[in-house]
């Protein structure tokens, strides 16, 4: 399943994106973290967290994202400390159809994970859009974390696509941001620094970079970063 989002867009449109999910992220922050400089804390278990995310999928407004998903079809891998070590989060199982998700991560990042997963299992196997459908059904989640999750999840490949376009705006943005939204930052990039660089990392990142261009995927790796036209013009 393909989405046809146009690609192109100007900075000015990313700029008024940007100040959308800075705005939104500003808000779910303070309505689940009353004091602005702590991060948000993300406390249930993966286990609850997929029963309650289909959910997101029910409430997309756009009818081409609206899909059912069969029941307990995600679960935690049993291969977490290779899948780490190799700098996944989780992956589709290609036999099975199973989604697998990194059972040590335990942050911002799982709701819009376990969404990720999901996503490629309603058929959106580019990485670009699997980000985008777990990011519109976060922020279409009755729960408040999924909200937040996909809200700062979005934001920042937004922010990281300002800070090459346009480095004074990112820094006002950046400056305008709840601090803890960055601590919440900070978290996932605090779990993945003791597997940074390792040479398992070196090898697989290599290997999947090549599945990806052997599946409709050309760009390889450079697909993920894609999710910023489709959130600018979806």
């Amino acid at each position: 399943m393909t989405l046809n989002i146009e690609r192109e867009y100007t900075v000015d449109q990313l700029k008024k994106t940007v100040a959308i999910y800075a705005d939104f992220s500003n808000e779910l922050h303070e309505s689940l973290q009353p004091v602005d400089s702590l991060p948000v804390a993300f406390n249930r278990s993966q286990k609850e967290l997929f029963k309650i995310a289909p959910s997101g999928f029910e409430k997309l407004p756009q009818p081409q994202l609206k899909q059912k998903l069969r029941p307990n079809s995600i679960k935690k891998s049993l291969l977490t400390m290779p899948l780490t070590h190799m700098g996944y989060s989780g992956y589709l199982n290609p036999i099975t159809g199973e989604a697998q998700t990194n059972a040590w991560i335990n942050c911002y990042k799982t709701p819009v994970l376990i969404l990720h997963e999901m996503s490629h299992q309603l058929g959106f196997a580019k990485e670009n859009e699997a980000n985008y459908v777990a990011i519109q059904a976060g922020l279409n989640h009755e729960d408040l974390h999924f909200q937040y999750s996909a809200s700062i999840f979005g934001l920042k490949y937004l922010l990281n696509d300002l800070y090459t376009k346009d480095p004074e705006a990112f820094e006002e943005i950046k400056a305008y941001l709840r601090p803890g939204i960055l601590k919440n930052y900070q978290e996932l990039r605090d779990f993945w620094a003791p597997y940074d660089d390792n040479v398992i990392e070196q090898v697989s990142q290599a290997t999947y970079n090549q599945y990806l261009k052997a599946n409709n995927q050309p760009d390889g790796m450079k697909t993920y970063s894609y999710v910023v036209s489709l959130l600018v013009n979806g």
